[in-house]
């Protein structure tokens, strides 16, 4: 958690972030707290989306939120001209949007959950 961020503002944030994710029709949004397991981020938020064009529009949207509600000073964005496996990295919270193939394929959920750690947040 960066110096001037609470833990109460990093968990609102997320809740805000998996919120338009959900708006947008994101699917099977999971939440992996990562403190005590990681040093680059507090939170990872996992979502599926239903074609590159739609992991691209999450990706854009969700780089919007986080700019208008300053989650962040900087976000860096990993892979949005192919729609595949896109990474948002926005300090504390680290999110992932794949296409459905790509998120079965990878599976990071199993390498940073222990288990029942992590929250799905919607089952579709």
């Amino acid at each position: 958690m960066t110096p001037d961020r609470s833990r109460e503002s990093v968990t609102a944030q997320v809740k805000s972030m998996v919120a338009l994710l959900d708006a947008q029709k994101g699917k099977d949004i999971t939440v992996l707290p990562l403190e005590g397991k990681a040093s680059f981020a507090d939170y990872m938020i996992v979502v599926s989306a239903s074609s590159a064009r739609h992991a691209i529009s999450l990706a854009q949207k969700l780089e919007r939120l986080i700019k208008d509600q300053a989650i962040a000073k900087i976000v860096r964005t990993v892979g949005r001209e192919q729609g595949d496996w896109i990474l948002l990295d926005a300090e504390d919270i680290v999110t992932h949007i794949f296409r459905k193939e790509v998120r079965e394929f990878y599976n990071i959920e199993s390498l940073w959950s222990v288990d029942g750690d992590n929250h799905r947040v919607n089952k579709t």
